[in-house]
Protein backbone atom coordinates (compact mmCIF):
# COMPACT_ATOMS: atom_id res chain seq x y z
CA UNK A 1 0.00 0.00 0.00
CA UNK A 2 1.52 3.32 -0.71
CA UNK A 3 1.58 6.41 2.21
CA UNK A 4 -0.22 9.87 0.25
CA UNK A 5 -0.48 13.09 2.14
CA UNK A 6 -3.62 14.89 1.17
CA UNK A 7 -4.17 19.07 2.08
CA UNK A 8 -7.63 19.87 2.01
CA UNK A 9 -9.16 23.10 2.65
CA UNK A 10 -12.44 23.02 3.87
CA UNK A 11 -15.04 25.63 3.37
CA UNK A 12 -18.84 25.73 4.29
CA UNK A 13 -20.06 26.41 7.73
CA UNK A 14 -17.57 24.49 9.50
CA UNK A 15 -16.56 26.35 12.47
CA UNK A 16 -18.70 26.05 15.78
CA UNK A 17 -20.48 22.55 14.37
CA UNK A 18 -17.92 20.12 16.05
CA UNK A 19 -15.97 19.94 12.91
CA UNK A 20 -12.73 19.43 14.42
CA UNK A 21 -13.34 16.81 16.53
CA UNK A 22 -15.15 15.21 13.70
CA UNK A 23 -12.07 14.96 11.98
CA UNK A 24 -10.28 13.82 14.94
CA UNK A 25 -12.50 10.64 15.04
CA UNK A 26 -12.50 9.83 11.12
CA UNK A 27 -9.08 10.16 11.32
CA UNK A 28 -8.09 8.17 14.25
CA UNK A 29 -10.30 5.29 12.74
CA UNK A 30 -8.56 5.23 9.71
CA UNK A 31 -5.36 5.97 11.24
CA UNK A 32 -4.16 8.94 9.78
CA UNK A 33 -2.16 11.90 11.38
CA UNK A 34 -1.75 15.35 10.50
CA UNK A 35 -2.72 18.70 11.35
CA UNK A 36 -6.53 20.79 11.00
CA UNK A 37 -5.63 25.10 11.15
CA UNK A 38 -8.82 27.36 11.38
CA UNK A 39 -8.14 29.73 8.57
CA UNK A 40 -10.01 33.26 7.92
CA UNK A 41 -12.94 31.61 6.08
CA UNK A 42 -11.97 27.70 6.01
CA UNK A 43 -10.39 25.11 7.51
CA UNK A 44 -7.30 23.94 6.51
CA UNK A 45 -6.43 19.63 6.73
CA UNK A 46 -3.26 18.18 5.96
CA UNK A 47 -3.18 15.19 6.54
CA UNK A 48 -0.97 11.64 6.05
CA UNK A 49 -1.44 7.70 5.59
CA UNK A 50 -2.44 5.20 2.88
CA UNK A 51 -3.68 6.31 -0.36
CA UNK A 52 -6.81 4.24 0.18
CA UNK A 53 -7.78 5.79 4.06
CA UNK A 54 -7.37 9.53 2.68
CA UNK A 55 -9.69 8.65 0.17
CA UNK A 56 -11.89 6.92 2.25
CA UNK A 57 -11.90 9.88 4.71
CA UNK A 58 -12.59 11.88 1.38
CA UNK A 59 -16.15 10.25 0.99
CA UNK A 60 -16.82 9.77 4.77
CA UNK A 61 -16.42 13.29 5.93
CA UNK A 62 -19.36 15.21 4.41
CA UNK A 63 -21.70 12.30 4.64
CA UNK A 64 -20.25 12.50 8.43
CA UNK A 65 -21.02 16.24 8.96
CA UNK A 66 -24.48 17.19 10.76
CA UNK A 67 -26.34 20.09 10.33
CA UNK A 68 -25.78 22.83 10.90
CA UNK A 69 -22.28 22.18 9.40
CA UNK A 70 -22.36 21.49 5.86
CA UNK A 71 -18.86 21.84 3.25
CA UNK A 72 -18.89 22.91 -0.01
CA UNK A 73 -16.94 20.98 -3.08
CA UNK A 74 -14.35 19.45 -1.76
CA UNK A 75 -10.56 19.89 -4.09
CA UNK A 76 -8.38 17.50 -2.56
CA UNK A 77 -4.27 18.45 -3.31
CA UNK A 78 -2.29 15.48 -3.20
CA UNK A 79 1.06 15.69 -1.71
CA UNK A 80 4.52 13.46 -1.55
CA UNK A 81 4.17 12.31 2.35
CA UNK A 82 6.22 13.54 4.81
CA UNK A 83 9.31 11.58 6.91
CA UNK A 84 8.65 11.93 9.73
CA UNK A 85 4.74 11.92 9.63
CA UNK A 86 3.43 15.41 10.83
CA UNK A 87 3.09 14.87 14.60
CA UNK A 88 -0.50 14.73 16.71
CA UNK A 89 -3.64 15.58 14.86
CA UNK A 90 -5.70 18.99 15.28
CA UNK A 91 -5.39 22.36 15.98
CA UNK A 92 -8.47 24.56 16.56
CA UNK A 93 -11.43 24.38 13.86
CA UNK A 94 -18.71 30.53 12.69
CA UNK A 95 -22.28 30.31 12.71
CA UNK A 96 -25.47 31.67 14.50
CA UNK A 97 -25.92 30.55 18.22
CA UNK A 98 -27.20 26.89 18.15
CA UNK A 99 -30.27 26.07 19.95
CA UNK A 100 -29.24 23.55 23.32
CA UNK A 101 -29.27 19.88 21.42
CA UNK A 102 -31.14 17.12 22.98
CA UNK A 103 -27.99 15.53 25.06
CA UNK A 104 -27.51 18.95 26.50
CA UNK A 105 -31.07 19.39 27.19
CA UNK A 106 -31.26 15.90 28.63
CA UNK A 107 -28.58 16.80 31.05
CA UNK A 108 -29.80 20.32 31.83
CA UNK A 109 -33.01 18.23 33.50
CA UNK A 110 -31.30 15.51 35.54
CA UNK A 111 -30.41 16.52 38.67
CA UNK A 112 -27.50 14.10 38.93
CA UNK A 113 -25.99 15.70 36.42
CA UNK A 114 -23.52 18.64 37.42
CA UNK A 115 -25.13 20.91 34.98
CA UNK A 116 -28.37 20.38 36.10
CA UNK A 117 -30.15 23.74 35.88
CA UNK A 118 -27.13 25.26 34.49
CA UNK A 119 -28.36 27.52 31.92
CA UNK A 120 -25.58 28.01 29.75
CA UNK A 121 -25.03 24.16 29.42
CA UNK A 122 -23.80 23.24 25.47
CA UNK A 123 -20.93 21.37 23.52
CA UNK A 124 -19.53 21.11 20.31
CA UNK A 125 -23.30 20.91 18.51
CA UNK A 126 -24.73 23.71 20.28
CA UNK A 127 -24.69 26.94 22.17
CA UNK A 128 -23.60 30.33 21.40
CA UNK A 129 -21.27 31.06 18.68
CA UNK A 130 -21.53 34.53 16.57
CA UNK A 131 -22.63 36.10 19.58
CA UNK A 132 -19.83 35.67 21.85
CA UNK A 133 -17.09 36.02 19.21
CA UNK A 134 -14.62 38.94 19.43
CA UNK A 135 -11.92 37.56 16.87
CA UNK A 136 -11.23 35.39 14.38
CA UNK A 137 -10.20 32.58 14.03
CA UNK A 138 -13.41 30.79 16.58
CA UNK A 139 -11.57 29.59 19.42
CA UNK A 140 -12.78 30.57 23.16
CA UNK A 141 -9.64 32.74 23.64
CA UNK A 142 -11.68 34.89 20.73
CA UNK A 143 -14.64 35.06 22.93
CA UNK A 144 -15.90 36.33 25.88
CA UNK A 145 -15.48 32.96 27.93
CA UNK A 146 -12.03 33.81 27.73
CA UNK A 147 -12.48 35.35 30.97
CA UNK A 148 -13.80 31.86 32.58
CA UNK A 149 -10.71 29.62 32.81
CA UNK A 150 -12.18 25.61 33.09
CA UNK A 151 -12.63 23.65 36.25
CA UNK A 152 -10.37 20.76 36.47
CA UNK A 153 -13.71 18.45 35.06
CA UNK A 154 -14.38 20.94 32.04
CA UNK A 155 -10.86 21.00 31.67
CA UNK A 156 -10.42 17.09 31.32
CA UNK A 157 -13.79 17.21 28.97
CA UNK A 158 -12.52 19.75 26.47
CA UNK A 159 -9.25 17.90 26.71
CA UNK A 160 -10.61 14.62 25.81
CA UNK A 161 -10.75 13.46 22.26
CA UNK A 162 -13.41 11.23 22.79
CA UNK A 163 -15.53 13.19 25.36
CA UNK A 164 -18.63 15.24 23.05
CA UNK A 165 -17.27 18.33 24.97
CA UNK A 166 -13.74 17.74 23.24
CA UNK A 167 -12.97 21.59 21.97
CA UNK A 168 -16.08 23.00 22.71
CA UNK A 169 -15.04 26.11 23.26
CA UNK A 170 -18.35 27.23 24.85
CA UNK A 171 -17.86 24.61 27.90
CA UNK A 172 -18.52 25.29 31.28
CA UNK A 173 -20.64 24.48 34.37
CA UNK A 174 -21.99 26.07 37.81
CA UNK A 175 -18.14 26.39 39.46
CA UNK A 176 -16.70 28.15 36.18
CA UNK A 177 -18.89 29.15 34.35
CA UNK A 178 -20.83 32.31 33.89
CA UNK A 179 -24.06 32.85 36.52
CA UNK A 180 -27.67 33.86 36.17
CA UNK A 181 -29.32 35.57 38.66
CA UNK A 182 -33.21 36.45 39.62
CA UNK A 183 -33.41 39.65 41.20
CA UNK A 184 -36.94 39.36 42.29
CA UNK A 185 -40.45 41.14 40.82
CA UNK A 186 -39.53 44.39 38.73
CA UNK A 187 -35.50 43.88 38.34
CA UNK A 188 -35.62 41.00 35.56
CA UNK A 189 -33.02 38.34 35.21
CA UNK A 190 -29.44 39.51 35.46
CA UNK A 191 -26.27 37.76 34.38
CA UNK A 192 -23.61 37.84 36.41
CA UNK A 193 -19.93 37.46 35.69
CA UNK A 194 -18.85 35.87 38.87
CA UNK A 195 -14.98 36.12 40.01
CA UNK A 196 -13.79 33.54 37.37
CA UNK A 197 -12.16 29.76 38.51
CA UNK A 198 -8.90 29.97 39.74
CA UNK A 199 -5.99 28.82 37.45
Amino acid sequence: MSAARLRLWCRGVVQGVGFRPLVHRLAADLQLVGVVENVAGAVRLELQGERRSLELLLRRLPEALQPPGALEQLAPEWLPPLVPAPPGLLAPSLVADLAPCPTCLAELHDPANRRHRYPFISCSQCGPRYSIATAEPYARAHTTLAAFPLCPACQREFDDPTDRRFHAETIGCPTCGPQLQWQGAGTGVRIRWRQPWPC
